[in-house]
């Protein structure tokens, strides 16, 4: 048993990432993911503006033209746009009586837009993410990933978007390992068919999501109709507070899951170097299976220290807690360690970090090393 606890932690931990947008950059005084990104959560295709920022102030070392689509060789312009990126990790975790380790690619993402006046085209296509024990060949296929058709309206305060995309919630983290995202039901290949509604202006942003169910586009009806709510501002310039709810469903095999999250995150700027980020979470769970029901309150929480050292280079300290059934006894896990994020090209991320797991559930210990290869397109 607790082999098979120790390898369902291993498959969330290192369950693989969307390209999503860096909380990180509101020390900048960046509010907005549109800022960046045609996404307004954040990742997949930048913006020309978003590549510039990415050469300027996220990359240790850049050349004239480099942070361009494929670092120049194919020309775009402001009405045609690609993007897209692959992730590779070495993974090793170790328990008191289990080692496994494993190198693997975890997906391959490719995206296309057009641009014409307020109104975004966008479509995207790629591997399916593969986990740790996936089989690399069964994830090489490309396949249908999302697209969007979003209106820009009222001088690009108001934007319209419907389609399939990842539902937008908390800090957008680019780690779907994190606790907060995998307990919000939030997995990295949980597109949901849906349209959104966005005000937003320099310091403040309302978003509101109706959340559709579709039997052609949710892959495996893994997810069903709700809705998606959140408000964000700015406090004392440079520090972002947001409050979400999510309100879904999820469907696997025979279980249904109805899945209500409700969270407060925060990017906390002491300096454009030293900055903090904060998320907790606070999910009711209902699981049907044959006609029965079981509920379950889930508690999860993030906390990051970041300091940058260098132009690029960032280190930081992280700690997280989750408790998978507040109703019962030892159903907690506390995870916290270091770890290092570079930059060091406008396309390439490099990231290095160290965990130590403490489960009250298997009464284990387990010790984790990852190495990540993050290059953009």
């Amino acid at each position: 048993m607790k082999i098979l606890i120790n390898s369902v932690a291993a498959f969330f931990l290192v369950w693989p990432t969307f390209g999503m947008a860096l909380p990180e950059i509101a020390r900048y005084g960046q509010f907005t993911c549109t800022s960046c990104h045609v996404n307004p959560a954040g990742g997949g295709m930048l913006t020309t503006y978003g590549r510039e920022f990415s050469e300027e102030k996220m990359s240790t070392w850049a050349i004239e033209g480099e942070e361009k689509f494929l670092e120049g060789l194919v020309p775009m312009s402001d009405t045609i746009f690609f993007g897209g990126d692959a992730r590779w990790i070495k993974y090793k975790s170790k328990t008191e009586d289990r080692l496994f380790e494993k190198f693997w690619r975890m997906q391959t993402d490719l995206e296309a837009g057009v641009h014409l006046g307020p109104v975004y085209v966008t479509g995207m296509m790629g591997t399916k993410p593969a986990g740790p024990t996936d089989d690399p060949k069964e994830h090489s296929n490309l396949i249908h990933r999302g697209y969007t058709l979003r209106a820009d309206l009222f001088d690009e305060h108001v934007m319209i978007r419907g389609g399939l995309f990842l539902p937008k919630y908390g800090l957008m983290l680019s780690d779907h390992t994190a606790y907060v995202r995998s307990a919000s039901g939030l997995s990295p290949d949980g597109a949901q068919t849906q349209i959104e509604l966005i005000y937003q202006d320099d310091l403040f942003e309302f978003m509101l999501a109706k959340l559709i169910e579709s039997k052609m586009y949710d892959r495996e009806r893994k997810t069903l109709s709700g809705f998606n709510l959140g408000v964000s501002t700015f406090v004392a310039e440079k520090n972002r507070i947001t409050a979400s709810v999510l309100s879904t469903k999820k469907i696997l095999g025979t279980v249904e899951t109805s899945v209500l999250s409700m969270g407060l995150s925060a990017v906390v700027t002491a300096t454009n170097k030293v900055f903090a980020m904060f998320e907790i979470n606070r999910v009711h769970n209902e699981t049907k299976i044959s006609g029965t029901s079981a509920y379950s309150e889930v508690l999860a929480d993030f906390f990051t220290l970041n300091y940058e050292a260098y132009k690029g280079l960032i280190p930081y300290a992280r700690y997280e807690f989750i408790d998978t059934d507040m109703n019962r006894k030892d159903t907690s896990t506390i995870r916290m360690g270091p770890g290092i994020n570079w930059y060091p090209r406008p396309h390439m991320q490099l990231e290095l970090r160290s965990f130590r797991a403490q489960s009250n559930a298997s009464h284990s210990t387990t010790n984790t090393t990852e190495g990540l290869m993050h290059y953009y397109f």
